[in-house]
């Protein structure tokens, strides 16, 4: 058994120093020679790795960069060329390391600069990609891209006055840019401006017809402005331009029953829609089971009080709910139309109540009506005007 010993192998100091650089260049032949390429020279190695680069071969492109960076070690290209091929491949810490060394190796470099402010803002530190964006931008006033990422870097510090005075700034450069305008559409949206992001998100639609995160922001500020219908629309939009998430479909469903478009919202999601219809006409079945009886049969009571009076509107307004959901649902019949119709139509117990049970009650006697028409013809002139009210709005509806 043979012991650890430091005397069996030579002190670094005892290799003359000509000896050791011979040994290092051999290595680094031998480094580049195992990752598969012929070439020797910086020049070439770079070649080779940009050509990777721009193949979006960016493992391949980082083997040859780091091979030009043994061959030439203080190559600033190299160690950048390295430092974005890491970053395409999420390794940002290592992007972050090269990019410095390279701007350090030619201090003010402007695409050095920018790279390592696209680096630092994926790797979420903005304030420092904030930094790097600015003095980018200052040197590249007429570059889009340096803006659009400074915007995006501001955003995400909760600036976004700022991330909208630079994405301006990126459009009035390239104003056919897409994204520039969906990014103005988010920012704005964030800051409540809705009618302006609602401007932006309709450039980048009118731009790009198959943007379908436009229209579902777009939709979104919509939505905040109760714009149902508008907003049910640019949600089809979005949904027929591969955005057809969960989420999409549930705000196209609140928006469906927002706009009274039941018959959308049904086919979209019938189990919700007959579960609400169900639930509506059965509560508001048991209200009348409750309410009527009481209210045509004589009461000791000498007033219906206040709680009677408010079960019999809530029975109105659940009615009104019930019934116009079930209109809603019937082909033919117009959202405007199932909610008049619901109001009529709910309001038919109530009137009868009125008209054959209070007056039964000792409270109603002072509210007999003086009429001489009798009971069925007073009847019949309520559901006549009833029936004026519905043809009104009928004929209005189809002058709409």
């Amino acid at each position: 058994m043979v012991e650890n010993d430091r005397t069996m192998f030579p002190r670094a100091g005892a290799i003359p120093l000509n000896l050791r650089v011979g040994l290092l260049y051999l290595f680094s032949m031998a480094v580049v020679a195992g990752q598969g390429t012929n070439a020797t020279s910086p020049t070439d190695l770079l070649q080779s790795g940009w050509a990777e680069f721009s193949s979006n071969l960016y493992a391949q492109a980082a083997q040859s960069f780091r091979a030009a960076i043994l061959v030439a070690p203080t190559n600033a290209d190299a160690y950048a060329g390295l430092g974005r091929s890491l970053c395409r491949l999420g390794q940002y810490p290592g992007a972050i390391t090269n990019l410095e060394r390279a701007l350090a190796l030619q201090p003010g470099h402007a695409n050095w600069l920018l790279s390592l402010g696209e680096s630092y803002s994926l790797a979420g530190e903005y304030s420092k990609a904030t930094n790097f964006l600015q003095r980018y931008v200052s040197l590249r006033t007429n570059n889009t891209v340096g803006y659009t990422w400074l915007a995006y870097s501001l955003s995400q510090m909760g600036q976004y006055e700022a991330a909208v005075s630079a994405t301006r700034r990126a459009l009035a450069l390239n104003p056919t840019n897409t994204y520039c305008y969906r990014q103005l559409g988010h920012y704005l949206a964030k800051l409540d401006r809705h009618e302006e992001a609602i401007q932006a998100f309709g450039q980048a639609t009118a731009l790009d017809p198959q943007d379908g995160d436009a229209y579902w922001q777009c939709a979104l500020s919509l939505f905040k402005l109760r714009r149902f219908d508008e907003a049910a629309t640019s949600l089809e939009k979005a949904r027929a331009n591969k955005k057809d998430d969960p989420a999409v479909r549930w705000l196209l469903f609140g928006c469906y029953v927002g706009s009274l478009q039941y018959r959308k919202a049904w086919q979209l999601f019938p189990g919700a829609v007959a579960l609400a219809v169900g639930a509506s006409l059965l509560v508001y079945l048991i209200g009348l089971g409750f309410l009527l009886p009481l209210s045509f049969r004589a009461r000791p009571r000498a007033s219906p009080g206040f709680w009677f009076s408010l079960a019999w509107l809530a029975a109105y307004l659940e009615g009104q709910v019930a019934i116009s959901l079930v209109l809603g649902l019937i082909h033919g019949i117009e959202p405007i139309e199932s909610v008049l119709a619901g109001m009529i139509l709910a309001g038919i117990p109530l009137v009868m109540a009125g008209l054959f049970g209070f007056r039964q009650q000792r409270w109603g006697k002072p509210f007999a009506w003086p009429l001489p028409l009798g009971t069925n013809k007073t009847l019949l002139l309520c559901l006549l005007g009833l029936g004026a009210v519905w043809l009104f709005e009928w004929a209005y509806s189809g002058l709409v």
